[in-house]
Parts: C-alpha cells; sequence; structure tokens
C-alpha cells in the first residue's frame, strides 16, 4: 500500500475565495479533497445530500449550502435554520428530504422544516420507553424512507430503532 506525505498538505489545500482551476493532472498525486468548506461554529456532526442542497448540523443549527458547487469548488451558504427558544442540546443527526428536513439529538426531540418554506413545521418529542434503563432517549440517528412519504427512521442511544409515519403531521397524506 502506497502511503502519503502529509506533512505539505496545506500546500494543496483550496482557497475558497478564489476562482481555481480545476487541474486534473495533480488529481491523481493528491488524495486529498477538491472542496473544502471551513466551518467556524464547531464541530460537525452529521451531513447530507439531496438533490441540489447539502444539509450539515453543528450545535444547535442546521447549515444549507447549494450544490454543486459554484465557480467550480465554492459551496454556497443557503439559509441556516435555528431552533427558537431556549434550546441548548447539540443536534448530532440529520436527514433530507425533497419536502422535509429532520434534525435530532440530545434534546430527546425531533425537528422537522418544510424545505418550500424552511419554517420549522413540527417539534415531536422522542419519549423513553418504560423498559429502557438509560436515561435518555438521545437520537443519534435519522433517515427518511424513500419508498413511503412521511415515514422517517430514527436509532438513538437507548439502542432502538423507531420508525415514525409523519405523514399526517406534517400534511403530506397520500
Amino acid at each position: 500500500m502506497r502511503r502519503f506525505d502529509t506533512s505539505d498538505l496545506s500546500a494543496h489545500m483550496v482557497d475558497l475565495d478564489s476562482d481555481w482551476e480545476d487541474d486534473d493532472e495533480d488529481a491523481e498525486e493528491y488524495p486529498g479533497p477538491l472542496i473544502v468548506h471551513a466551518v467556524e461554529e464547531g464541530p460537525v456532526y452529521a451531513i447530507t445530500k439531496c438533490r441540489n442542497r447539502i444539509v450539515y448540523v453543528v450545535n444547535q443549527t442546521v447549515h444549507l449550502l447549494e450544490w454543486p458547487p459554484t465557480n467550480g469548488h465554492v459551496l454556497r451558504p443557503l439559509k441556516t435554520l435555528s431552533i427558537q427558544g431556549d434550546y441548548t442540546e447539540i443536534l448530532y443527526t440529520i436527514s433530507l428530504s425533497p419536502d422535509f428536513v429532520v434534525a435530532a439529538g440530545a434534546g430527546e426531540c425531533l425537528f422537522v422544516w418544510a424545505t418550500g418554506t424552511w419554517d420549522l413545521v413540527h417539534t415531536i418529542s422522542v419519549s423513553q420507553p418504560k423498559d429502557c434503563g438509560l436515561n435518555t432517549s438521545c437520537v443519534l440517528t435519522t433517515d427518511w424512507n424513500q419508498n413511503e412519504a412521511g415515514a422517517l427512521l430514527c436509532g438513538g442511544y437507548d439502542g432502538r430503532l423507531s420508525l415514525w409515519r409523519l405523514a399526517h403531521r406534517l400534511g403530506n397524506e397520500n
């Protein structure tokens, strides 16, 4: 297996503010990313892509970026979604469908935004099962069921998988 010297990676980093031209002759030699988007707010806990959007979570906010990148390699911010009120728990997961974005985490809630308006359309409390010996229902992963509109799969710290049928709550009944 070939090993790469990473001591001089800064020489290969992309300046996102410049009009960087794609240089295919270096693509096979350098194992690093072609696009780098700096996040100043903190660690990125989850990221996903659907159609022409990239969505990621940092702390208590959801960030949307345009896809594909403009100018070849620049990801343009589109919107930042925040949870109103005094919500201070970290969001660990995010899922994006053509119609909705869901984010969840340590706060034991699912937050659902409509992609058409980017309004928060639902907050769903995730109750802890009575037979669970843990003291949290922290949601660690989510995924929209692509075959059933409004069906959301969740997995959490309590070791359970849950299927939520949210179509009736989201005004998306079929």
